[in-house]
């Protein structure tokens, strides 16, 4: 059985659409992975950026993806394709990009919550994730649970 993720997409340079696009269907056509369900992309203001990027817009969006294999693989696979779409690292923190890939969450397949903790590479749940309407709007949309999952955490990243 395959374990579950879910993942925040955004872009702030280019075609933003196509750029979500493109990564949600370069991550299906992944052996071992099945995009389950993506959210509608919704426009919102950059947060924590530089100055001189303030008025390049994001446009975020959220899917339900499955896979055979651990969340660093899964990882591995969204920086290869945001690399693939054009995103350079490193990079000035926060600055404009084609796409950008955050695993938010994660569950096994017997049900129980994915926890990692190998800071600063991957953190599951995403310990900011809570604090995002930009990641937690289009993540309701496709499945409230998780969405209630990632609200029930603490700004420290503590489970109440």
């Amino acid at each position: 059985m395959a374990n579950v993720f879910w993942i925040s997409a955004g872009s702030n340079l280019g075609d933003r659409a196509a750029n979500i696009d493109r990564a949600f269907a370069m991550l299906a056509a992944e052996p071992g992975v099945s995009v389950e369900a993506v959210s509608r992309k919704i426009e919102t203001e950059p947060v924590d950026v530089p100055p001189e990027y303030r008025e390049l817009k994001f446009l975020n969006a959220a899917a339900r993806v499955s896979a055979g294999f651990e969340p660093h693989h899964l990882l591995d696979l969204c920086l290869r394709i945001e690399a693939a779409l054009g995103r350079v690292r490193p990079a000035l923190r926060n600055s404009p990009r084609p796409v950008d890939l955050d695993m938010v969450c994660g569950m096994r397949a017997d049900g129980s919550w994915i926890e990692v903790c190998d800071f600063p590479r991957l953190v599951l749940p995403h310990p900011r994730a809570h604090l995002r309407a930009f990641v937690i709007e289009p993540l309701r949309e496709i499945d409230p649970a998780a969405a209630g999952r990632l609200l029930e955490r603490t700004p420290a990243g503590k489970a109440r």
